[in-house]
């Protein structure tokens, strides 16, 4: 909800010369950096956060069906970019850019290969609200590679790649997001016409 809501607003908070939202979110991830999550849980440089936010800044996996979801941070940080692209405030992009850097630089540390396409996907992870019958009849919602996923970060890294290029220098690290966007998973059309929600497999590796 805070990733939404949050999205959805600042846009007309900076139209109306009201930072708020702006200023929050960029608060918000300052202290989601600080926090460690993507060392504690992913021994991974960068930052993340998991699926469920809250005042206290929780970082680490909650007790939902949407239990983890690692591509959180990456999402939250899409707000940087945004926000550039409306305004054109480059000293904006260049203050905060560490941080849309550091949900990259999480990102890419922590994809692995998915042995049947050689692509790369985020697992464990989880689509939001959906759930899937294994082979045996079983169900889960824990997956690999989520369309969610791949599609946030198909948006980080080249948004990532498009700052460091804008700020100039970092050309090295913008060369592997790039890298890294053109092994994603591609999203993926079903038999019956259905978009599929998740990427690798049939729902896992």
């Amino acid at each position: 909800m805070l990733l939404i809501a949050g999205v959805l607003a600042y846009v007309f908070c900076v139209r109306s010369s009201r930072f708020t939202i702006k200023v929050a979110s960029s608060d918000l991830q300052e202290v989601l950096v600080s926090k460690g999550g993507a060392k504690a849980y992913f021994n991974a440089p960068g930052w993340m956060a998991n699926h469920t936010q809250n005042p206290w800044y929780a970082t680490a996996p909650s007790f939902l069906p949407a239990c983890i979801g690692p591509t959180c941070g990456a999402w939250l940080a899409q707000h940087i970019w945004l926000h550039y692209a409306f305004t054109q405030d480059k000293e904006f992009l260049r203050e905060y850019y560490p941080i849309l850097r550091g949900a990259s630089q999480f990102m890419q540390a922590v994809l692995v290969e998915d042995p049947k396409t050689g692509m790369l996907v985020t697992a464990p992870s989880n689509s939001p609200e959906n759930k899937y019958t294994t082979a045996d009849g079983q169900t889960a919602g824990v997956c690999a590679g989520p369309s969610m996923d791949m599609q946030i970060l198909w948006e980080l890294f080249g948004n990532c790649a498009a700052a460091a290029e804008l700020l100039g220098g970092d050309a090295e690290f913008r060369d592997e997001a790039l890298r890294a966007r053109a092994r994603l998973v591609p999203p993926r059309i079903g038999k019956h016409g259905q978009r599929h929600v998740s990427t690798a497999g049939a729902g896992g590796l």
